[in-house]
């Protein structure tokens, strides 16, 4: 069942990528390097019983910043940690400001975090949602780790200053 899943979401960005308008005002260099992260990303996760750890977070230069860390078992989340924090400007240290933990049965109930979802579903919304921005307008990013995998996809509006980036960021990742 689970390889069915798979097959179908990899079926499903793939034509979500090559049914994309190309033309120069779309990544089309992004798009393609997308395609090669997904296929090394199903051949990890077959290996690895799509089973893992990721984190995303934001840190404004504002002194404001948080952490999700999402847990993953066999291609479901089970699991998301949030962590909020403001900069102390008299230690330079993280104050917390907010803490929670939901459980699979709690998943979604609080609104601050990034969403409860796997990574695929992140590779599903880099290529929907981020990838086919203006490069007229934008500027467009998208990067592997070292192991293949996408750890960031998004945008920056061209001309913006301050905490402009508008996608994803996963800061760690972690087979189980």
């Amino acid at each position: 069942m689970k390889t069915i899943q798979t097959l179908i979401m990899t079926i499903g960005v793939l034509l979500m990528i090559t049914s994309c308008e190309i033309n120069d005002s779309v990544a089309t260099t992004e798009l393609k390097e997308l395609h090669v992260s997904l296929k090394k990303w199903n051949e990890l996760k077959a290996k690895n019983d799509n089973s893992y750890v990721y984190s995303v977070s934001f840190a404004s230069w504002s002194g404001y910043g948080s952490a999700t860390e999402i847990k993953v078992v066999d291609g479901l989340v089970v699991e998301r940690k949030y962590n909020e924090y403001v900069i102390n400007q008299a230690t330079g240290e993280q104050d917390i400001t907010l803490v929670y933990t939901e459980d699979q049965a709690h998943l979604g109930t609080n609104h601050d975090g990034a969403l409860p979802i796997t990574i695929d579903e992140l590779y599903n919304t880099c290529g929907k949602q981020y990838l086919v921005v203006s490069t007229q307008d934008n500027d467009v990013h998208f990067e592997t780790s070292d192991i293949g995998m996408m750890n960031l996809c998004g945008y920056v509006p061209k001309g913006c200053m301050d905490d402009c980036f508008n996608g994803i960021m996963i800061k760690s990742f972690e087979w189980l």
